[in-house]
């Protein structure tokens, strides 16, 4: 695998293929991506947050650090059954505020206007999820959990209002793994 998208742990069989468009096979795996860099301040988050999640080894769930183009979150979303994806975010909110966006739902307000589409991590994560419709494998749920970041310059430590949204990340992470195993 591509070394910017680093499987921590699997805890489930390894896909055995897809099925047919817009349909996926019980063994793929649910994902959590944690998308970031570590060396950019907030934008640890994601990785911060992974680590944390890393300790529930829970059984066919597979834990990625990602900090490649969204070209190749593509190729990790084609292959899973249900992803949540955590990341810092850059928009008009507060620092610190949990953001959580139903990622596979396809109205044009939650596609970004007026901006470049091109993010830190390549192209953006709309076209990522426009080639995943596109292609017809479009992994269900698919959930954004991501915080309003300060700083996203050079540094190896989060602002506090981030820090202080990593337990709730962490939380809600958690809660929508329950929901897609089914379990309150």
């Amino acid at each position: 695998m591509n070394r910017s998208a680093v499987p921590t742990r699997s805890h489930g069989p390894e896909p055995r293929g897809l099925a047919s468009p817009g349909h996926f096979c019980e063994e793929l795996p649910v994902r959590v991506i944690g998308i970031g860099n570590p060396m950019r301040a907030d934008d640890a988050l994601g990785w911060e947050a992974l680590l944390r999640l890393e300790r529930d080894c829970l059984p066919g769930v597979d834990y990625v650090r990602f900090g490649g183009d969204c070209s190749q979150l593509a190729e990790l979303l084609l292959v899973s059954r249900a992803a949540v994806v955590i990341d810092a975010v850059h928009g008009a909110g507060e620092p610190g505020t949990l953001v959580f966006w139903d990622l596979a739902d396809p109205r044009p307000e939650l596609v970004p206007h007026g901006e470049a589409r091109i993010s830190g991590h390549g192209y953006g994560i709309c076209e990522t999820l426009g080639l995943c419709r596109l292609l017809g494998r479009l992994p269900r749920p698919l959930v954004l959990v991501g915080v309003e970041g300060l700083t996203f310059g050079f540094g190896t430590e989060m602002s506090a209002p981030v820090a202080a949204a990593l337990p709730s990340v962490v939380g809600a992470v958690r809660q929508e793994l329950r929901r897609i195993a089914g379990r309150p």
